[in-house]
């Protein structure tokens, strides 16, 4: 397929583009030198962004990324509409090749605008899972990235913050703010290394289908899903690139200055999964608080019933409490280690692959206690350990804010003062939220309960047969015109409805986590 595009290009310069087109200089470029980019741009850009309502993959965005990125490339001056004429043309090469296709959709405010929709996941997948590590720019590197010195890095392609705030970069420098850029080399000059045990049954378990990956099943929406399936085989991809080799990430700041890897997937700020499977290239010792820590760790990672009278997780009580669960159970996390494909309990675990990365690493422990050949000392705090324990902020926005005000209201909800139990501003705010949902609901009479439930289920129900039905047939034209005429036959529902959605929702969990967004 990487060759047939390269022919598609050569061939479609020569055919489509004449002397007097603006686009002309495309004539000269060596492609083979190019596609790597072309390649993994296409695939980055057209997965969908994480949050509600970013499913779909606007076209101007991807032509944008590839006619700018080329451009940048070729040291051509800025010009988007010179930049989005050359993407439109690179893209139409895949749509040719049967990869994607270009369509009329709509944004969120209603317009209409151009829609990719990918038709062969498989094969981008593919092409961007063959390019060399040394070709991507967002794959890890072999050796550490050159320190940041100044704002551009060592070869003058990557900026350290992501802003067109000239004014930002130029007085950002090293001796002023020694701080911001200590930071971000720092953290380049760590090494990771993949753990083996998790990725051989990371992979199993996706083959199978396993609860492991449960997220990804249970979701109800086909592009959501795909999107999910197309991140985990991602991060198998790049592992599997990496086996036995230390590797490190470049890393930038954003507008807001806070630190992000350029790596893609596979790294220490990625999903569950991205982080079970990454380990320190260099380890250190327990000493005397680590042994302690990875007992929080895997009470944090399993967050789950701590079968306690006051039901709370084992994530949410505190520090102590986690220890002497994890120390109570630590037999039956040492069986999960042991036989994970068989003694599949860890699947249940709030963050499975980090929980069964610990309970591998607690079984290390054991196992370098009991050896002789493994252990010089009998020491636990002279064990070396690899595993990476992350300790979160509690929304550290609202944590400065609270900080810089001095807000004791606030304080208490993002653990900036002593308490037995940790705080959490989202419940909080969750449990204030509902009260007003409920004190409306209250008022509501059981005629209009009934038409709100009624009103709810039939959009569900439409809206569930439209994602289930074939893209731009004429079953799926009827079933949004059905749906266009229902809810403007019941607008005189539709606001009492919007309240009884959310009143709905009577999950605590699932009601924080939409405070959250």
């Amino acid at each position: 397929m990487r060759q047939q595009i390269l022919l598609s290009l050569q061939r479609r310069v020569l055919s489509e583009i004449s002397s007097k087109q603006q686009i002309k200089y495309l004539q000269e470029i060596i492609w083979s030198n190019h596609i790597d980019f072309i390649i993994e741009t296409v695939y980055l850009y057209t997965r969908p962004k994480k949050g509600l309502n970013k499913l779909s993959i606007f076209f101007v965005e991807v032509i944008s990324a590839l006619g700018h990125g080329l451009r940048n490339t070729l040291k051509k001056p800025k010009d988007s509409a010179l930049a989005a004429r050359t993407g439109a043309f690179i893209l139409y090469t895949f749509e040719e090749l049967g990869m994607l296709q270009v369509v009329k959709g709509s944004s969120s405010n209603g317009h209409n605008q151009y829609i990719v929709q990918v038709t062969n996941d498989e094969a981008i997948c593919n092409l961007w899972t063959n390019i060399k590590v040394s070709n991507s720019g967002k794959l890890p590197a072999t050796i550490p990235y050159s320190d940041w010195v100044t704002t551009r890095s060592s070869d003058n392609e990557q900026l350290l913050v992501k802003t067109q705030n000239r004014e930002v970069l130029q007085k950002l420098n090293a001796k002023e703010h020694p701080i911001v850029f200590d930071c971000v080399n720092k953290a380049q000059r760590v090494g990771w290394v993949i753990n083996k045990e998790i990725l051989a049954v990371s992979k199993w378990a996706l083959k199978n289908k396993t609860d492991a990956f449960a997220e990804i099943w249970e979701l109800a929406s086909r592009e959501a899903k795909t999107t999910k399936l197309r991140e985990a085989n991602s991060i198998h991809s790049i592992a599997e690139k990496f086996v036995g080799v230390t590797f490190y990430h470049q890393y930038y700041l954003d507008f807001r200055g806070r630190k992000y890897p350029t790596t893609a997937y596979l790294h220490e700020q990625g999903s569950d999964l991205a982080r079970g499977l990454l380990s320190r290239a260099i380890g250190k010792p327990l000493g005397s608080s680590g042994y302690k820590w990875l007992l929080i760790w895997l009470a944090s990672t399993w967050g789950g019933d701590a079968g306690r009278p006051d039901k709370r997780k084992t994530d949410k009580i505190p520090l102590r409490d986690r220890e002497e669960w994890s120390e109570k159970n630590k037999d039956l996390f040492i069986q999960y280690a042991t036989n994970p494909k068989e003694n599949q309990g860890w699947m249940s675990a709030d963050k499975p692959w980090q929980f069964l990365a610990a309970c591998i690493e607690l079984k290390r422990i054991k196992d370098w206690l009991l050896i002789p050949s493994l252990s010089s000392s009998n020491n636990i705090e002279d064990y070396v350990s690899r595993l990476e324990c992350y300790i979160d902020g509690s929304n550290n926005g609202s944590q400065h804010l609270s900080a810089l005000t001095l807000d004791d209201v606030t304080a208490v909800h993002v653990n900036l003062t002593k308490s037995e139990y940790p705080g959490d501003l989202y419940e909080y705010v969750a449990e204030h939220v509902w009260k007003k949902i409920n004190s409306i609901v209250d008022e509501f009479s059981g005629e209009l309960r009934t038409a709100c439930n009624d009103y709810i289920d039939a959009l569900t129900t439409l809206k569930k047969a439209i994602t289930d039905s074939e893209p731009k047939s004429d079953a799926r034209a009827a079933l949004v015109q059905r749906l266009k005429d229902y809810k403007e036959d019941n607008r005189d529902v539709a606001e009492n409805a919007a309240v009884y959605f959310w009143y709905r929702i009577t999950d605590k969990k699932s009601r924080r986590k939409i405070v959250k967004r």
